[in-house]
């Protein structure tokens, strides 16, 4: 069994690179203190397992969410449904804006727009 993941890391699949990145950042700053899920990491999903199955697991047990946010992903359906489960669970939901993207381009409601802030920058 899995052990459970502290943080969740929420990235549209043609940025993985960024949410490795930020993965890795994390790992150094925190080690194993603080476990990441990520969905393209082969360590959050092991081979032959059922990656729907493993990221609600991961969305229920998270204490708190990093979702990457671009212009590219903010209207992404399978980003805003992660969203919305961390929005449902109460939890801590820290968008991080990368590629340059502005909080005003990001459509979201008023009070996750104001919690934006950015702490990567990535251009491609």
């Amino acid at each position: 069994m899995q052990e459970p993941f502290d943080v969740f890391l929420s990235h549209f699949a043609e940025e993985q690179s960024i949410a490795e990145c930020v993965q890795e950042y994390l790992s150094l700053v925190f080690g194993g203190a603080l476990p990441v899920f990520r969905s393209s990491d082969d360590r959050s999903i092991g081979t032959g397992k059922d990656q729907y199955s493993a990221i609600l697991q991961a969305l229920r047990e998270a204490k708190l969410y990093i979702v990457l946010v671009s212009k590219y992903t903010a209207y992404r359906p399978w980003l805003n449904y992660e969203v919305g489960y961390g929005q449902a669970r109460g939890i801590d939901l820290f968008p991080v804006l990368i590629r340059g993207t502005r909080g005003s381009e990001v459509g979201w409601p008023p009070e996750l727009r104001q919690t934006v802030k950015t702490l990567v920058t990535v251009r491609s």
